[in-house]
């Protein structure tokens, strides 16, 4: 089995999450996202086959007064609050098994004593609205805690140790293990909190929420406090980083909600998230509206005032403006703009075979009607495989033709000369599309490369 660590120390409070068999399919209303039937494998072991080092095992339960005495011994305190409210790390892990890749995450909360019972709560959900398999989140009983395990501290150090400080008063760490993640499910999104509570069941504590993406040490997380029941936007909005905004439940004429976001501006990026609840207020379900979540909208395809953001699969604003975002009965995201946005837009090369290190990319843009209106942009790489072409002052240029053009990295002349090593034929800008793959070098009009629009944004 090959594996490869990837630490990722989460400071505070709780993600966790993934699909569990042996949960049954609740019955859904038009309120609830679809669900579908993947299975992931979790449980509450340290799996140190997978992650490494070696943890001492202890049961929780253990009465006061009775507690084992572990490695940290000089640096607790004496008299623990049991309920005090855990600190979180996450280790992220890829693996091959059989000749399959997988991932696994392995959350670790720090707790202060053994005189609690402890469960863990997970829901996750996809880029298109839906959420896996058994409809509804799991809860999952923790039997085991441990004295260390290897690599994990939710103070930032690599090593499981604690500071000789106020801060030194957890003893144990319990863990949520997910394993067997599919490579493909990178779109996913977790969300999870941990709850402690007394053994006579009297009181107990639950950390806030988190929410983190699925993927093989990606690190993008943030705490949720006080939007049980409501759809919210977070991401960078308005220009600043890690902003949540709530939006207006309007549950009529095919909408659960609205947000009128003013005052966008290029380069915002943000998710529309929804924390469900059952009628007592209670947590019942988690969605995720990501780019999926946009392909249906009909005629309101807003390309090109919104795109995608590669890295998160949020959405993406192309140009400033005033905007108008709708999330349907049908878990579809509508996107409208309250003022004149197209000015600029955006779009995206995946060259494939093209890109063997020794070229760069552009796009020659044109107006068919009047081809006196033209011009080379040269592309710049997005995130790896996927290059970015931007195309100002795009409504008064009135471009609907283009082509694709694989181009000498050392030479700096963006014209149809030497420069030019292969191109697409004559491709037509489509309207709901402005990523372009490469499939042929010659499969295309008149001998030049082939390929395909893919129906993003």
């Amino acid at each position: 089995m090959k594996k490869k660590l990837l630490l990722t120390i989460l400071p505070a409070l709780l993600v966790v999450s993934a699909c569990n068999g042996g949960v049954q399919n609740n019955q859904q209303n038009n309120n609830e996202p679809e669900v579908s039937e993947e299975i992931f494998v979790e449980d509450t072991l340290a799996h140190e086959e997978l992650f490494g080092g070696e943890a001492v095992t202890y049961k929780l339960g253990q009465p006061a007064g009775v507690q084992p005495r572990g490695a940290f011994l000089d640096r607790r305190l004496d008299d623990p609050d049991p309920l005090e409210e855990p600190s979180i790390g996450v280790q992220y892990l890829s693996y091959n098994d059989g000749g399959t890749d997988y991932y696994a995450i392995r959350y670790v909360a720090a707790i202060t004593s053994l005189s609690v019972t402890a469960t863990w709560t997970r829901d996750i959900a996809d880029a298109n609205g839906s959420r896996p398999r058994d409809g509804q989140p799991i809860t999952v009983p923790v039997e085991n805690a441990y004295s260390a395990l290897s690599g994990v501290d939710p103070y930032g150090e690599e090593a499981p140790q604690y500071p000789s400080s106020v801060d030194a008063k957890y003893h144990y760490f319990v863990v949520f293990t997910l394993r067997k993640i599919p490579t493909n499910r990178v779109n996913s999104y977790l969300f999870g909190y941990l709850t402690l509570t007394s053994l006579n069941g009297a009181s107990s504590v639950s950390t806030k929420a988190r929410i983190a993406k699925v993927s093989n040490g990606n690190t993008w997380k943030f705490n949720l406090a006080d939007v049980k029941g409501n759809y919210f936007m977070h991401g960078r909005i308005g220009g600043s980083d890690d902003q949540t905004v709530l939006m207006n439940d309007v549950p009529a004429d095919g909408y659960y909600a609205k947000k009128a976001a003013d005052s966008l501006v290029a380069n915002d990026n943000f998710g529309i998230f929804k924390v469900g609840t059952d009628g007592e207020g209670n947590f019942s379900h988690f969605q995720f509206f990501g780019y999926e979540s946009y392909r249906t909208a009909g005629a309101n395809k807003t390309f090109p005032f919104v795109g995608r953001d590669f890295n998160t699969d949020f959405t993406k604003i192309v140009t400033a403006g005033n905007y108008v975002f709708n999330v349907k009965n049908n878990n579809t995201v509508e996107v409208t703009t309250t003022s004149d946005v197209q000015e600029h837009a955006k779009f995206y090369l995946i060259p494939g075979i093209w890109d063997d290190g020794n070229a760069r990319f552009d796009i020659y843009v044109w107006n068919n009607s009047d081809q006196t209106k033209k011009e080379f942009v040269r592309g710049t790489l997005a995130v790896s495989g996927v290059y970015e072409f931007n195309i100002n002052n795009w409504t008064t240029k009135g471009y609907d033709r283009a082509i694709f053009l694989r181009m000498d990295k050392n030479n700096p002349t963006d014209d149809w000369g030497s420069a030019v090593y292969n191109q697409t034929g004559d491709l037509t800008i489509q309207s709901d599309s402005n990523i372009y793959s490469i499939n042929s070098w010659d499969g295309g009009d008149y001998g030049n490369s082939g390929g395909y629009w893919t129906i993003w944004f």
